[in-house]
């Protein structure tokens, strides 16, 4: 699964006690379909899990667009109904940032960033 969306909050990192950590953040996915003539504007938002490095957290900060893939997993708390729809991050770029100019109005960067890693090359396919 492969999807961009912008980030809707700056990345946490969470460390384990056996040293591992994950970068956790949430994109908001834009979507839209035509219903009886009319335009209809859907957003999905989508938990990701990055397990392959904090190093990209200081790059991840609200408002950045991403291009994520991996695969997706569907938690359900029975005691509330409630589900959440993970991506477990295989791959990660940043296609652009915001930083500050100091009066509250954010403009793009100019370099963007790329943090791909495979896992294997042994792919079936």
């Amino acid at each position: 699964m492969e999807m961009v969306g912008r980030l809707t909050a700056d990345a946490q990192v969470k460390t384990f006690s056996t040293e591992k950590s994950v970068t956790k953040f949430r994109i908001a996915v834009d979507q839209g379909y035509m219903h009886k003539g009319i335009w209809v504007d859907k957003t999905l938002f989508l938990d990701c899990e990055y397990w392959r490095g904090a190093a990209i957290a200081p790059y991840l900060t609200k408002g950045v667009l991403v291009q994520v893939a991996g695969w997706l997993e569907l938690y359900i708390n029975e005691d509330s109904g409630k589900a959440r729809l993970i991506c477990h991050l295989d791959k990660l770029k940043l296609h652009g940032r915001t930083s500050g100019n100091g009066k509250g109005r954010k403009e793009p960067a100019t370099a963007d960033h790329t943090v791909e890693e495979t896992v294997s090359d042994d792919l079936p396919f």
